[in-house]
């Protein structure tokens, strides 16, 4: 079994792409893997990559900000004809050791996505104790079968950040498959809150006004565009420009899976 990590950066610090590329090869190490690193350049950080990473690991050079969802894309389509396992990491946090042996240890199969579990700051909706299951799967540390991310679409790249994660979730459960919380793979990641910067929490709701029309939860679009409108007027904010959907992708109605009750948790959460 082969795991390709992919990385997309976006001004990302010397010391967060060194430490995140030695969790990763030494957790590698221990569970005794083959393994693969690709860093996507959404800005131009050749500067800051060091000499013994390079040699590891495959960087796809800067051409312009994908974006999140997108970057991860590029990534995958980059590895080709190549099977296995596909882990998406964020550059600013780095996985425990042991990590990769407990992915083996849970025998993950084609066609569900799962989860890291992130600490210190972990996300508090549901998931069931026995099985892992849960509503979605985290973007900041996730893993899939190569096969299973091409037939659904991977990333919607209309969403340039925020609610992609959710997306590919929801799409992957209406193939059938399950998203998965894998409590002991520990994908560390302490961050501050970002709704602190008006331009990320913009971005946010942008994400929750694209997810909902895309759905079909149209009172929830309607109600999410007006509060990102007044935020950005509140702020002296520009107005960001709503990314088309084609009509072919927009739900008539939310499937009995998607949850519109939280906005932004989109799941039961237990605190």
């Amino acid at each position: 079994m082969k795991f390709h990590f992919g990385v997309v950066l976006y001004h990302t610090s010397a010391r967060d792409i060194h430490r995140l590329e030695k969790s990763i090869h030494v957790a590698s190490e221990i569970a005794g893997i083959d393994y693969s690193l690709s860093l996507l350049l959404n800005s131009d950080e050749s500067s800051v990559l060091h000499v013994e990473i390079l040699e590891r690991a495959k960087v796809i050079p800067f051409q312009k900000n994908l974006g999140f969802g997108k970057g991860h894309n590029k990534i995958v389509e980059s590895l080709g004809d190549s099977t296995g396992f596909y882990v998406g990491l964020n550059p600013d946090g780095y996985v425990s050791p042991w990590a990769i042996s407990a992915i083996l240890d849970a025998a993950p199969v084609a066609g569900n996505l799962y989860e890291f579990q992130q600490f210190p700051q972990e996300h508090p909706k549901v998931f069931d104790q026995v099985t892992g299951e849960t509503a979605w799967s985290s973007g900041a540390a996730f893993l899939i079968d190569i096969g299973s991310f091409r037939q659904v679409g991977g990333f919607d790249p209309s969403f340039f950040l925020y609610c992609e994660d959710v997306d590919l979730s929801w799409r992957v459960r209406e193939r059938g498959g399950k998203c998965i919380l894998l409590p002991r793979a520990i994908f560390f990641h302490d961050v501050s809150d970002e709704r602190q910067n008006p331009r990320t929490y913009a971005r946010m709701l942008l994400g929750q006004v694209q997810l909902s029309k895309k759905w079909g939860a149209r009172r929830i679009y309607k109600r999410v565009l007006k509060q990102l409108r007044s935020f950005e007027t509140r702020n002296g904010l520009g107005h960001l420009d709503l990314p088309e959907i084609p009509i072919n992708e927009i739900r008539k109605s939310p499937p009995g899976f998607c949850n519109f009750g939280k906005c932004g948790s989109y799941s039961e959460t237990r605190w």
